[in-house]
């Protein structure tokens, strides 16, 4: 038996709602997990020491809340938010069901028929599945194509979702569909699916950023995705979301007729920290002293007043210390609408993808105020 992940998250969700005497069943990640109960119910099964049902009894907005925390709890990063579980947003609720299943999940030696359950939830616990490709899965999921990406290397190897990336990204019309091998009844042939891979790799060399190619894909091609090879899957990733991420300060700031580069994102944010009087500055996207978090903090209060309460901040002079500054500014730009998919491991580490994401997410906020 081999299952979609989506439906080994289903029977699950199912096994630890029948481990704790539930007659309640999931049978899709919208309607069925908006109000939190489920999510609620499973979090005090996987991690009893950690969860409780208390939030139960609380308004659902305070019980969606309630959940995310208690993810946090078990080693799941914030990466949505209350509002998108109220809302029954399923490519989300899929994704945030996905990481507690990866991070904790609650189970004990399996009896026989245990293990038919679970069949082939090992794939979803894969080690290759990195930081950088479930950041990138994240971003893919949020911006509402018509596929769910729950393995971002197995999922781009026809070609469809990355051709749906392309044409959320860059507008309608970008992709001619007529030219696009379809999945129907039967699989695609490996032939059709080098088709859809080449053809989203010739749409993305097209992509131009200030009259500039904007994705560089030297040595890569559309058989590599078919292939798997997670290096290139990854690199076509990083270069989409920077696409997006750079195209949409451009729309922001059309008006004026600003345009903006990775090196002008950075100026704008050491600017920004200056005239809020901070001493604070960037050298670049891998300056060591990012690692502190304060950085990120004087920026987030530059602007936003009351952004941030710097009694919670510390120095940064730790590890411990570090970490506990990364994940106070991921979850305060959260609650300011950044859309931000660092991890604090990202930002302790200063991994430069990840801090230029952090650092535009913030600045799009602030034009788009």
């Amino acid at each position: 038996m081999k299952l979609p992940p989506e439906h080994i998250l289903l029977r699950w969700l199912n096994f630890h709602l029948a481990g704790a005497g539930e007659t309640r069943r999931v049978a899709n990640f919208g309607e069925h997990l908006k109000d939190a109960e489920v999510f609620t119910i499973v979090l005090s099964q996987i991690a009893p020491e950690k969860c409780d049902r208390a939030p139960l009894t609380q308004e659902l907005a305070e019980r969606a809340e309630a959940v995310i925390a208690g993810a946090e709890k078990v080693g799941v990063e914030r990466f949505i938010t209350g509002d998108d579980i109220c809302a029954g947003r399923s490519k989300l609720l899929l994704a945030f069901t996905a990481e507690l299943f990866n991070a904790c999940p609650g189970l004990a030696p399996l009896e026989k028929k245990q293990a038919e359950l679970l069949a082939d939830a090992e794939d979803l616990d894969d080690p290759s599945l990195n930081r950088e490709e479930r950041t990138y899965r994240a971003w893919i999921n949020n911006l509402g194509i018509d596929r769910t990406v729950s393995n971002l290397f197995a999922d781009v190897q026809d070609g469809i979702v990355l051709l749906q990336v392309l044409e959320k990204i860059a507008g309608a019309g970008t992709v001619d569909w007529k030219r696009v091998n379809k999945v129907g009844a039967k699989p695609l042939s490996v032939f059709q699916r080098n088709e859809n891979t080449a053809y989203a790799v010739d749409i993305a060399k097209d992509l131009k950023l200030n009259k500039r190619p904007a994705v560089s894909l030297v040595g890569i091609g559309g058989k590599d995705f078919v292939d798997g090879r997670k290096i290139s899957t990854l690199s076509i990733s990083w270069q989409l979301m920077k696409f997006d991420l750079i195209h949409t300060l451009n729309r922001l700031s059309a008006a004026t007729g600003t345009t903006y580069t990775e090196a002008s994102v950075l100026a704008w944010a050491n600017a920004k920290v200056a005239a809020a009087g901070k001493h604070t500055a960037a050298k670049s996207f891998k300056d060591p002293s990012l690692s502190s978090g304060v950085f990120f903090a004087d920026l987030l209060a530059a602007c936003h007043d009351g952004a941030i309460d710097f009694e919670k901040m510390t120095p940064g002079a730790t590890d411990e210390e570090k970490t506990l500054n990364a994940q106070y500014v991921l979850g305060r730009a959260r609650s300011m609408g950044c859309s931000v998919y660092a991890l604090h491991e990202d930002l302790t580490e200063v991994r430069s993808k990840m801090v230029l994401q952090f650092i535009a997410s913030v600045m799009a906020v602030a034009l788009a105020e």
